[in-house]
């Protein structure tokens, strides 16, 4: 028997693995699951970048996005909260990629909570906009120990 034909490992996607060389890099363990003890996402540390393929759906939020390049991939945007918002869709060629996460692109308070980049402070905003008129946030630690509110 040859070498070729005893090794048959799956491979992984490309996608999964640049997000193992990622966690790499930052010194995380690749094959941890991003979720809290509640099942809901966690914060995966950085913008989302999924590369639409042909016929995935885009979101577009004028009320977040900033300018009319920058959208989001559908599981981000059903994992955030965009309620009376000015929301569309479209489908994609291939090409282009999601924009969670990327503060030059989308408003933090737009974003999964996967891809929410932390406060200028570092500090995580959970709930950033109430509606209210005020910051309204509840604030969670950072993994430092370091919070507010």
């Amino acid at each position: 028997m040859s070498l070729d034909e005893s090794i048959h490992l799956p491979l992984p996607s490309l996608a999964s693995f640049l997000r193992s060389l990622y966690r790499l890099q930052r010194g995380e363990n690749p094959d941890s699951k991003s979720a809290n003890s509640s099942g809901e996402a966690a914060y995966e540390g950085g913008p989302c970048g999924y590369v639409f393929r042909r016929g995935d759906i885009a979101w577009n939020c004028r009320t977040c996005q900033t300018d009319a390049t920058c959208v989001l991939c559908d599981r981000c945007f059903r994992e955030s909260d965009h309620e009376g918002h000015e929301v569309f869709f479209h489908r994609t060629t291939p090409g282009g990629c999601c924009d969670c996460g990327d503060r030059e692109a989308w408003r933090v308070e737009g974003c999964c909570p996967r891809h929410r980049p932390p406060a200028e402070d570092g500090v995580f905003c959970v709930e950033c906009d109430d509606g209210s008129g005020g910051d309204g946030g509840v604030m969670a630690e950072d993994g430092a120990g370091n919070g507010s509110e």
